[in-house]
């Protein structure tokens, strides 16, 4: 089978712990792309964002792995200046992906009463523009994640459950099935190995220590409370009139 995977920090870190013994390629994407990319393929997974299900609720998804967060880690940081609630756009840069697009407007909305504007940049932060919300490893290779505001810190709290960044999505359960049964110790896995495995990225050694600091708040092994946060992060759209149907979940 093939393995799609958004070419992030984290999902590099997951599959170095994933036992590929049935994985005949992997294929580092977009977060944008990979959902489609799994649907053109009958023999292929794909880590994909939580809310890309909201358009592919055809595809199934392990209940056993993925990629959650629980604290001050995240894929995207937002960054806030003092313009902020006088000027109601957030510029978004990076691996910008469907959670960033819709929850970001979702949290503002609820946590400060503002109707934001997003705004699509091609380019890094700039003195100039105060609000940015980045996707991706831009926030740690410049260490850029101790000026901002933790995206999945913010969603975990809003939800009260941990934040599902991405799911394992197959057009096949038994592709999902084997992959469950072959990495059930991954989190265990994970911090007996963390130091050799992150050694090989290249950010920067505070962006190391303070990942190394909040390991507990990095999950690959989804539990019951996983599995209803993603049940909750696919109904927010609804309860926020964005989307008119919510479909149940296909777990394996």
């Amino acid at each position: 089978m093939k393995l799609f995977l958004p070419n992030n920090l984290f999902s590099r870190l997951f599959e170095k712990l994933l036992d590929k013994k049935n994985i005949s390629e992997v294929i580092y994407l977009p977060s944008a792309q990979i959902s489609k990319m799994v649907e053109s393929y009958e023999e292929a997974v794909g880590l994909i964002p939580t809310c890309d299900l909201l358009n592919h609720h055809e595809l199934f998804i392990s209940s056993k792995l993925g990629l959650a967060f629980d604290g001050l880690i995240s894929t995207s940081y937002f960054y806030l200046g003092n313009s902020f609630g006088n000027e109601k756009k957030i510029h978004l840069y990076g691996d910008i992906s469907s959670n960033d697009l819709i929850l970001s407007k979702i949290l503002i909305s609820e946590r400060y009463d503002i109707d934001i504007d997003l705004v699509l940049e091609t380019k890094d932060r700039t003195d100039d523009i105060e609000n940015y919300l980045i996707c991706g490893d831009d926030n740690f290779n410049k260490s850029q994640f101790e000026m901002g505001i933790s995206f999945a810190d913010q969603t975990a709290e809003f939800i009260n459950l941990p934040y599902v960044n991405y799911v394992l999505a197959s057009k096949k359960d038994n592709l999902l099935s084997e992959l469950n049964q072959s990495s059930d110790k991954i989190d265990i896995t994970f911090e007996d190995s963390f130091n050799e495995i992150i050694s090989k990225e290249n950010i920067s050694e505070s962006s190391i220590d303070f990942i190394k600091m909040n390991l507990g708040s990095i999950y690959f092994q989804l539990t019951e409370n996983e599995i209803e946060a993603i049940n909750e992060i696919v109904k927010l759209p609804f309860y926020h009139g964005m989307i008119e149907d919510v479909h149940e979940l296909k777990l394996v």
